[in-house]
């Protein structure tokens, strides 16, 4: 164990985890589909009494995951448990099956001073999800005329899928013009019951173009464009 006048220990910096899909709760924590598996990433740095920066490289990280009752539901890889030159680590774990909230208990030890640090990371697994939402537009006039507000047209966004969504969603209606997208329409989906839809009316102004009649256009939703509702099928949301 060598001493350093430039370092005071290390600590665990910013652990987060990553799967697909992952959305957060209200708490601001993490909810990993169950099934899935998922990853938990972070960085050992050390305690500089300068404030610098220093990454604590080969240093040695272990993982334990608990139920919220203390039971020892997974332990990281042995052969995954030293941070690379940047500090950084990556550690893989198997699906958790049972919905629930779990901790992630980080314990790290540097291989040059022997410091020690240990961080909780909470996060929740939530059921799999079998929603899906789908937009569908219907104009009132198929063949406006330019300049011309056409008013009476509807979009439907259904929920495909056979779980309910129970938080709202954001929808954004687009012109699309010479491949430019510009907004029209913005709004919120309320929470949707498996099959069921929500209608919102809109009116929009046909582009012009000269000498042409009508400058062509298209017309484009989006729903869920920020990813908040897990879903089955994310790329039928336009």
């Amino acid at each position: 164990m060598c001493e350093s006048p430039e370092v005071a220990g290390i600590y665990i910096s910013n652990p987060q985890f990553i799967s697909t899909p992952i959305i957060y709760n209200d708490d601001n924590v993490p909810v990993i589909q169950n099934g899935k598996p998922f990853l938990l990433v972070g960085r050992v740095m050390y305690d500089s009494v300068t404030e610098e920066e220093i990454p604590a490289a080969n240093s040695e990280v272990t993982v334990t995951l608990k139920d919220r009752s203390g039971n020892v539901v997974a332990i990281s890889d042995d052969r995954e448990k030293m941070t690379d030159d940047s500090g950084n680590f990556v550690l893989s774990f198997e699906a958790i099956s049972d919905k629930g909230s779990y901790i992630a208990e980080i314990e790290a030890s540097d291989s040059e001073y022997a410091f020690t640090a240990s961080e909780e990371a909470p996060f929740d697994i939530g059921l799999r999800n079998d929603s899906d939402l789908f937009a569908k537009i219907r104009l009132k006039n198929a063949a406006p005329l330019e300049l011309t507000s056409i008013t009476g047209n509807t979009f439907r966004i259904t929920n495909l899928g056979k779980t309910d969504i129970s938080i709202p969603s954001n929808r954004q209606l687009f012109m699309v013009t010479d491949g430019v997208e510009k907004l029209i329409k913005e709004g919120t989906v309320n929470p949707l019951a498996a099959g069921k839809s929500q209608s919102f009316a809109f009116d929009y102004i046909a582009p012009q173009a000269l000498p042409a009649p009508l400058k062509p256009f298209t017309l484009r939703i989006k729903v869920d464009t920020d990813n908040t509702v897990v879903e089955t099928d994310e790329r039928n949301n336009t």
